[in-house]
Protein backbone atom coordinates (compact mmCIF):
# COMPACT_ATOMS: atom_id res chain seq x y z
CA UNK A 1 0.00 0.00 0.00
CA UNK A 2 1.52 3.38 -0.99
CA UNK A 3 2.14 6.27 1.34
CA UNK A 4 -1.03 8.14 0.31
CA UNK A 5 -3.29 5.46 1.73
CA UNK A 6 -2.44 5.97 5.41
CA UNK A 7 -4.66 9.04 5.59
CA UNK A 8 -7.83 7.39 4.30
CA UNK A 9 -10.16 4.70 5.57
CA UNK A 10 -11.52 2.11 3.16
CA UNK A 11 -14.43 -0.27 3.17
CA UNK A 12 -15.24 -3.30 1.10
CA UNK A 13 -18.69 -3.45 -0.50
CA UNK A 14 -20.87 -4.07 2.55
CA UNK A 15 -23.94 -4.85 0.46
CA UNK A 16 -22.24 -8.01 -0.77
CA UNK A 17 -20.49 -8.66 2.55
CA UNK A 18 -17.17 -9.32 0.87
CA UNK A 19 -13.81 -8.32 2.29
CA UNK A 20 -10.23 -8.31 1.09
CA UNK A 21 -8.57 -11.31 2.71
CA UNK A 22 -4.89 -12.12 2.84
CA UNK A 23 -4.98 -15.63 4.18
CA UNK A 24 -7.24 -18.27 5.67
CA UNK A 25 -8.31 -21.82 5.19
CA UNK A 26 -12.10 -21.68 5.07
CA UNK A 27 -14.62 -20.55 2.48
CA UNK A 28 -15.90 -16.98 2.64
CA UNK A 29 -19.67 -17.13 2.30
CA UNK A 30 -22.02 -14.20 1.80
CA UNK A 31 -24.74 -14.56 4.39
CA UNK A 32 -27.12 -12.64 2.17
CA UNK A 33 -26.44 -15.02 -0.68
CA UNK A 34 -26.88 -18.32 1.12
CA UNK A 35 -30.00 -20.39 1.03
CA UNK A 36 -32.11 -21.31 -1.94
CA UNK A 37 -32.23 -25.03 -1.23
CA UNK A 38 -34.85 -26.92 0.70
CA UNK A 39 -37.65 -27.70 -1.72
CA UNK A 40 -37.24 -30.66 -4.02
CA UNK A 41 -38.99 -33.08 -6.28
CA UNK A 42 -39.95 -36.18 -4.34
CA UNK A 43 -40.88 -39.68 -5.42
CA UNK A 44 -43.41 -42.15 -4.08
CA UNK A 45 -41.75 -44.00 -1.25
CA UNK A 46 -44.46 -46.67 -1.04
CA UNK A 47 -42.65 -48.56 -3.82
CA UNK A 48 -39.17 -47.99 -2.38
CA UNK A 49 -38.34 -45.17 -4.75
CA UNK A 50 -35.82 -42.57 -3.50
CA UNK A 51 -37.00 -39.40 -1.83
CA UNK A 52 -34.96 -36.21 -1.45
CA UNK A 53 -35.39 -34.77 2.02
CA UNK A 54 -32.93 -31.86 1.75
CA UNK A 55 -31.86 -30.45 -1.59
CA UNK A 56 -28.46 -28.81 -2.13
CA UNK A 57 -28.46 -25.16 -1.09
CA UNK A 58 -27.34 -22.18 -3.16
CA UNK A 59 -24.15 -20.50 -1.98
CA UNK A 60 -21.76 -17.63 -2.56
CA UNK A 61 -18.02 -18.34 -2.55
CA UNK A 62 -14.79 -16.61 -3.50
CA UNK A 63 -12.86 -17.68 -6.58
CA UNK A 64 -10.29 -20.34 -5.75
CA UNK A 65 -12.03 -21.53 -2.59
CA UNK A 66 -13.38 -25.04 -2.11
CA UNK A 67 -17.14 -25.40 -1.70
CA UNK A 68 -19.31 -28.43 -0.90
CA UNK A 69 -22.88 -29.17 -1.97
CA UNK A 70 -24.79 -31.88 -0.12
CA UNK A 71 -28.03 -33.74 -0.70
CA UNK A 72 -30.01 -35.73 1.87
CA UNK A 73 -32.20 -38.56 0.60
CA UNK A 74 -34.02 -41.64 1.85
CA UNK A 75 -34.58 -45.03 0.29
CA UNK A 76 -32.65 -48.30 -0.11
CA UNK A 77 -29.58 -48.72 -2.29
CA UNK A 78 -29.13 -45.09 -3.33
CA UNK A 79 -26.73 -43.83 -5.98
CA UNK A 80 -26.02 -40.25 -7.01
CA UNK A 81 -25.19 -38.33 -10.17
CA UNK A 82 -24.49 -34.59 -9.98
CA UNK A 83 -25.21 -32.26 -12.87
CA UNK A 84 -23.93 -28.81 -13.81
CA UNK A 85 -26.35 -26.76 -15.89
CA UNK A 86 -28.23 -29.98 -16.69
CA UNK A 87 -25.21 -31.99 -17.87
CA UNK A 88 -23.74 -34.86 -15.82
CA UNK A 89 -20.42 -34.15 -14.08
CA UNK A 90 -17.98 -36.95 -14.71
CA UNK A 91 -17.02 -38.80 -11.54
CA UNK A 92 -19.47 -36.84 -9.35
CA UNK A 93 -21.33 -39.82 -7.90
CA UNK A 94 -21.23 -39.24 -4.14
CA UNK A 95 -23.70 -37.71 -1.70
CA UNK A 96 -21.53 -34.60 -1.59
CA UNK A 97 -20.10 -32.57 -4.45
CA UNK A 98 -16.84 -30.80 -3.66
CA UNK A 99 -15.26 -28.44 -6.16
CA UNK A 100 -12.97 -25.44 -6.40
CA UNK A 101 -14.83 -22.30 -7.44
CA UNK A 102 -13.87 -20.62 -10.72
CA UNK A 103 -15.35 -17.56 -12.37
CA UNK A 104 -16.78 -19.89 -15.00
CA UNK A 105 -19.09 -21.24 -12.28
CA UNK A 106 -20.69 -17.84 -11.68
CA UNK A 107 -24.46 -18.37 -11.95
CA UNK A 108 -24.12 -22.10 -12.68
CA UNK A 109 -26.84 -24.41 -11.40
CA UNK A 110 -26.10 -27.74 -9.75
CA UNK A 111 -28.60 -30.53 -9.25
CA UNK A 112 -28.30 -34.19 -8.36
CA UNK A 113 -30.18 -37.28 -9.56
CA UNK A 114 -30.75 -39.82 -6.78
CA UNK A 115 -31.66 -43.30 -8.00
CA UNK A 116 -32.06 -46.91 -6.97
CA UNK A 117 -33.57 -50.06 -8.46
CA UNK A 118 -37.09 -48.70 -7.95
CA UNK A 119 -36.63 -45.37 -9.73
CA UNK A 120 -34.99 -41.97 -9.61
CA UNK A 121 -35.65 -38.37 -8.60
CA UNK A 122 -33.80 -35.13 -9.37
CA UNK A 123 -33.31 -32.34 -6.86
CA UNK A 124 -34.06 -28.69 -7.37
CA UNK A 125 -31.04 -26.74 -8.54
CA UNK A 126 -28.61 -24.89 -6.30
CA UNK A 127 -27.19 -21.72 -7.86
CA UNK A 128 -23.56 -20.79 -7.25
CA UNK A 129 -22.35 -17.19 -7.05
CA UNK A 130 -18.59 -16.71 -7.42
CA UNK A 131 -16.80 -13.56 -6.37
CA UNK A 132 -13.38 -12.46 -7.59
CA UNK A 133 -13.02 -10.12 -4.60
CA UNK A 134 -14.66 -7.21 -2.82
CA UNK A 135 -15.21 -3.75 -4.21
CA UNK A 136 -12.85 -1.25 -2.60
CA UNK A 137 -14.26 2.23 -2.09
CA UNK A 138 -13.32 5.30 -0.08
CA UNK A 139 -15.12 5.49 3.26
CA UNK A 140 -13.46 8.55 4.77
CA UNK A 141 -10.37 10.70 4.38
CA UNK A 142 -8.29 12.03 1.51
CA UNK A 143 -7.00 9.94 -1.35
CA UNK A 144 -5.02 10.96 -4.39
CA UNK A 145 -2.35 13.59 -4.91
CA UNK A 146 -1.86 17.22 -3.97
CA UNK A 147 -4.29 18.86 -1.58
CA UNK A 148 -6.73 15.94 -1.80
CA UNK A 149 -4.29 13.71 0.07
CA UNK A 150 -2.95 16.20 2.61
CA UNK A 151 -3.01 14.88 6.18
CA UNK A 152 -4.92 16.73 8.85
CA UNK A 153 -7.33 16.46 11.77
CA UNK A 154 -10.66 17.39 10.23
CA UNK A 155 -14.00 15.79 11.10
CA UNK A 156 -16.69 15.51 8.47
CA UNK A 157 -18.29 13.13 6.03
CA UNK A 158 -16.39 10.96 3.57
CA UNK A 159 -13.73 12.79 1.57
CA UNK A 160 -14.22 15.97 3.62
CA UNK A 161 -12.56 14.34 6.65
CA UNK A 162 -8.81 14.21 7.18
CA UNK A 163 -6.53 11.99 9.24
CA UNK A 164 -2.97 12.76 10.30
CA UNK A 165 -1.47 9.27 10.62
CA UNK A 166 -3.86 6.37 10.96
CA UNK A 167 -2.86 3.54 13.29
CA UNK A 168 -4.65 0.56 14.89
CA UNK A 169 -8.42 0.30 14.59
CA UNK A 170 -11.33 -1.77 15.87
CA UNK A 171 -15.06 -2.22 15.23
CA UNK A 172 -18.13 -2.21 17.46
CA UNK A 173 -21.23 -4.41 16.95
CA UNK A 174 -23.06 -1.53 15.23
CA UNK A 175 -20.42 -1.35 12.50
CA UNK A 176 -18.71 1.83 13.70
CA UNK A 177 -14.99 1.90 12.99
CA UNK A 178 -12.66 3.39 15.61
CA UNK A 179 -9.32 4.65 14.34
CA UNK A 180 -6.34 5.71 16.39
CA UNK A 181 -4.81 8.83 14.85
CA UNK A 182 -1.28 8.39 16.15
CA UNK A 183 0.24 11.73 15.15
CA UNK A 184 -2.65 13.73 16.58
CA UNK A 185 -3.02 11.43 19.66
CA UNK A 186 -6.77 11.23 19.07
CA UNK A 187 -9.39 8.52 18.75
CA UNK A 188 -11.72 9.00 15.78
CA UNK A 189 -15.04 7.30 15.09
CA UNK A 190 -16.07 6.51 11.52
CA UNK A 191 -19.74 5.63 11.10
CA UNK A 192 -20.88 3.01 8.56
CA UNK A 193 -21.83 5.91 6.25
CA UNK A 194 -18.39 7.55 6.55
CA UNK A 195 -19.09 10.32 9.06
CA UNK A 196 -15.91 11.02 11.07
CA UNK A 197 -16.05 12.32 14.63
CA UNK A 198 -13.22 12.93 17.09
CA UNK A 199 -14.10 11.14 20.33
CA UNK A 200 -11.04 11.82 22.51
CA UNK A 201 -7.87 13.90 22.43
CA UNK A 202 -4.77 12.93 24.39
CA UNK A 203 -5.55 9.26 23.72
CA UNK A 204 -2.90 6.65 24.66
CA UNK A 205 -1.45 5.85 21.23
CA UNK A 206 1.66 3.86 22.14
CA UNK A 207 0.32 0.48 21.03
CA UNK A 208 -2.88 -1.26 19.98
CA UNK A 209 -6.56 -0.41 20.32
CA UNK A 210 -9.48 -2.43 21.69
CA UNK A 211 -13.05 -1.84 22.85
CA UNK A 212 -14.98 -3.90 25.40
CA UNK A 213 -18.68 -4.71 25.55
CA UNK A 214 -19.29 -1.81 27.94
CA UNK A 215 -17.91 0.75 25.51
CA UNK A 216 -14.55 1.29 27.26
CA UNK A 217 -11.51 1.74 25.03
CA UNK A 218 -8.00 0.48 25.72
CA UNK A 219 -4.65 1.87 24.58
CA UNK A 220 -0.99 1.84 25.56
CA UNK A 221 1.15 4.52 27.19
CA UNK A 222 4.69 4.16 28.62
CA UNK A 223 4.52 0.36 29.15
CA UNK A 224 1.05 0.48 30.70
CA UNK A 225 -2.42 -0.48 29.52
CA UNK A 226 -4.78 2.48 29.84
CA UNK A 227 -8.57 2.18 29.97
CA UNK A 228 -10.62 5.10 28.66
CA UNK A 229 -14.26 5.25 29.71
CA UNK A 230 -17.03 6.24 27.28
CA UNK A 231 -16.92 9.77 28.72
CA UNK A 232 -13.15 10.03 28.30
CA UNK A 233 -11.84 9.35 31.82
CA UNK A 234 -8.45 7.62 31.64
CA UNK A 235 -7.20 5.06 34.15
CA UNK A 236 -4.04 2.94 34.25
CA UNK A 237 -5.48 -0.54 34.19
CA UNK A 238 -2.35 -2.68 34.23
CA UNK A 239 1.40 -2.19 34.29
CA UNK A 240 3.80 0.28 35.90
CA UNK A 241 4.71 3.44 34.02
CA UNK A 242 8.23 3.24 32.61
CA UNK A 243 9.02 -0.10 34.29
CA UNK A 244 10.52 -2.71 31.93
CA UNK A 245 9.52 -6.17 33.13
CA UNK A 246 7.48 -9.31 32.73
CA UNK A 247 5.81 -9.71 36.13
CA UNK A 248 2.33 -11.24 36.26
CA UNK A 249 -0.20 -10.48 38.97
CA UNK A 250 -2.63 -7.68 39.90
CA UNK A 251 -2.59 -4.78 37.49
CA UNK A 252 -0.70 -2.35 39.71
CA UNK A 253 2.18 -4.81 40.30
CA UNK A 254 2.35 -6.33 36.82
CA UNK A 255 4.88 -5.09 34.27
CA UNK A 256 5.27 -5.15 30.50
CA UNK A 257 8.13 -4.82 28.05
CA UNK A 258 6.58 -3.23 24.98
CA UNK A 259 2.80 -3.81 24.75
CA UNK A 260 1.44 -3.60 21.21
CA UNK A 261 -1.63 -5.37 19.78
CA UNK A 262 -4.81 -5.63 21.89
CA UNK A 263 -7.90 -7.83 21.44
CA UNK A 264 -10.62 -9.32 23.63
CA UNK A 265 -11.34 -13.04 23.83
CA UNK A 266 -14.71 -14.71 24.36
CA UNK A 267 -14.33 -14.60 28.16
CA UNK A 268 -13.83 -10.83 28.19
CA UNK A 269 -10.09 -11.05 28.86
CA UNK A 270 -7.92 -8.46 27.16
CA UNK A 271 -5.09 -10.17 25.28
CA UNK A 272 -1.89 -8.18 24.82
CA UNK A 273 0.96 -8.71 22.37
CA UNK A 274 3.89 -7.86 24.59
CA UNK A 275 6.75 -7.24 22.19
CA UNK A 276 10.29 -7.01 23.49
CA UNK A 277 12.48 -4.05 24.26
CA UNK A 278 15.05 -3.85 21.45
CA UNK A 279 18.56 -2.48 21.67
CA UNK A 280 22.02 -2.74 20.09
CA UNK A 281 25.14 -3.48 22.11
CA UNK A 282 28.09 -1.36 21.04
CA UNK A 283 28.86 -1.84 17.34
CA UNK A 284 27.00 -5.14 17.10
CA UNK A 285 24.73 -5.58 14.10
CA UNK A 286 22.51 -7.91 16.08
CA UNK A 287 19.48 -6.72 18.01
CA UNK A 288 19.12 -7.70 21.65
CA UNK A 289 15.55 -8.48 22.75
CA UNK A 290 14.86 -7.93 26.44
CA UNK A 291 11.78 -9.57 27.98
CA UNK A 292 8.45 -9.52 26.16
CA UNK A 293 7.95 -11.69 23.05
CA UNK A 294 4.90 -13.09 24.84
CA UNK A 295 1.10 -12.95 24.84
CA UNK A 296 -0.38 -11.62 28.08
CA UNK A 297 -3.96 -11.83 29.33
CA UNK A 298 -5.75 -9.35 31.62
CA UNK A 299 -8.92 -10.49 33.37
CA UNK A 300 -11.92 -8.18 33.85
CA UNK A 301 -10.61 -7.71 37.40
CA UNK A 302 -7.27 -6.48 36.05
CA UNK A 303 -5.10 -9.53 36.88
CA UNK A 304 -2.29 -10.15 34.39
CA UNK A 305 -0.93 -13.56 33.31
CA UNK A 306 1.30 -14.88 30.52
CA UNK A 307 -0.61 -17.25 28.22
CA UNK A 308 1.90 -17.91 25.42
CA UNK A 309 5.61 -17.45 24.89
CA UNK A 310 8.48 -17.63 27.37
CA UNK A 311 8.56 -14.82 29.97
CA UNK A 312 11.80 -13.23 31.11
CA UNK A 313 13.93 -14.10 28.07
CA UNK A 314 16.85 -11.98 26.89
CA UNK A 315 18.23 -13.04 23.50
CA UNK A 316 19.69 -11.77 20.23
CA UNK A 317 18.12 -12.12 16.81
CA UNK A 318 21.20 -14.14 15.87
CA UNK A 319 20.14 -16.75 18.43
CA UNK A 320 16.57 -16.71 17.13
CA UNK A 321 17.34 -17.15 13.43
CA UNK A 322 19.87 -19.91 14.06
CA UNK A 323 17.31 -22.17 15.72
CA UNK A 324 16.67 -24.71 12.99
CA UNK A 325 13.90 -25.61 13.02
CA UNK A 326 12.04 -23.08 15.18
CA UNK A 327 10.95 -24.40 18.56
CA UNK A 328 7.23 -24.52 17.81
CA UNK A 329 6.45 -26.48 20.93
CA UNK A 330 7.10 -23.51 23.23
CA UNK A 331 5.33 -20.96 20.99
CA UNK A 332 8.38 -18.77 20.62
CA UNK A 333 7.72 -15.28 19.32
CA UNK A 334 10.10 -12.60 18.13
CA UNK A 335 8.08 -9.38 18.02
CA UNK A 336 4.32 -10.05 18.24
CA UNK A 337 2.50 -6.98 16.90
CA UNK A 338 -1.21 -7.76 16.56
CA UNK A 339 -3.64 -10.54 17.33
CA UNK A 340 -7.20 -11.75 16.87
CA UNK A 341 -9.35 -14.50 18.37
CA UNK A 342 -11.73 -16.90 16.63
CA UNK A 343 -14.88 -18.76 17.67
CA UNK A 344 -12.86 -21.78 18.84
CA UNK A 345 -10.82 -19.71 21.28
CA UNK A 346 -7.64 -19.94 19.24
CA UNK A 347 -5.36 -16.95 18.83
CA UNK A 348 -4.07 -15.64 15.51
CA UNK A 349 -0.81 -13.82 16.17
CA UNK A 350 0.93 -11.50 13.74
CA UNK A 351 4.64 -11.56 14.46
CA UNK A 352 7.27 -9.74 12.45
CA UNK A 353 8.15 -13.22 11.14
CA UNK A 354 4.66 -14.16 9.95
CA UNK A 355 1.25 -15.30 11.20
CA UNK A 356 0.56 -18.25 13.47
CA UNK A 357 -2.60 -19.74 14.95
CA UNK A 358 -2.08 -20.63 18.62
CA UNK A 359 -4.06 -23.22 20.57
CA UNK A 360 -3.87 -21.92 24.12
CA UNK A 361 -5.15 -25.18 25.63
CA UNK A 362 -2.12 -27.11 24.37
CA UNK A 363 0.24 -24.13 23.99
CA UNK A 364 1.05 -25.13 20.43
CA UNK A 365 1.23 -23.02 17.29
CA UNK A 366 0.77 -23.64 13.57
CA UNK A 367 2.45 -21.42 10.98
CA UNK A 368 0.00 -20.00 8.46
CA UNK A 369 2.26 -17.55 6.67
CA UNK A 370 6.02 -17.09 7.00
CA UNK A 371 6.66 -13.60 5.71
CA UNK A 372 7.98 -10.36 7.16
CA UNK A 373 5.22 -7.90 8.10
CA UNK A 374 6.84 -4.60 9.05
CA UNK A 375 4.08 -2.05 8.40
CA UNK A 376 0.85 -3.81 9.46
CA UNK A 377 -0.82 -2.16 12.47
CA UNK A 378 -4.05 -4.15 12.96
CA UNK A 379 -5.62 -7.46 12.12
CA UNK A 380 -9.00 -9.09 12.67
CA UNK A 381 -11.02 -12.13 11.75
CA UNK A 382 -13.89 -11.50 9.38
CA UNK A 383 -17.37 -11.75 10.97
CA UNK A 384 -19.11 -14.92 9.83
CA UNK A 385 -16.08 -16.27 8.00
CA UNK A 386 -14.51 -19.66 8.41
CA UNK A 387 -11.01 -18.49 9.19
CA UNK A 388 -10.41 -15.54 6.87
CA UNK A 389 -8.07 -12.92 8.23
CA UNK A 390 -7.89 -9.25 7.40
CA UNK A 391 -4.64 -7.30 7.90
Amino acid sequence: MNKDTNTAAFRVDAARRQWLTLLGSGSLLSLAGCGGGGGSTTADTSTGQPRITTAPASATVREGRTYTLTVEASGPGLSYQWKRNGSPIQGASAQQLQRTATLADQGASFSVVVSNAAGQVESTAAVLSVSSGGTLSLLAGGLGTGSAAQPGAVDGEGAQARFANMGPCCLDPAGNLYVMDVQAATLRQVSPTGVVTTLFTGFPVGGGLARDAQGNFYGVRNRTIVRVSPNGVQQTWAGQAGVLGYADGPGATASFANPKGLAFDRQGHLLVCDASEQSYEGLSVYVTYTYGSTIRSITPAGVVSTVAGIPGRVFRDYDYWNQNPMAHQDVTFLTPKALATDSTGSLWVLDVTGVRRVDLASNTAVWLVKEHFTTVTSMSLLPGSAGDLCL
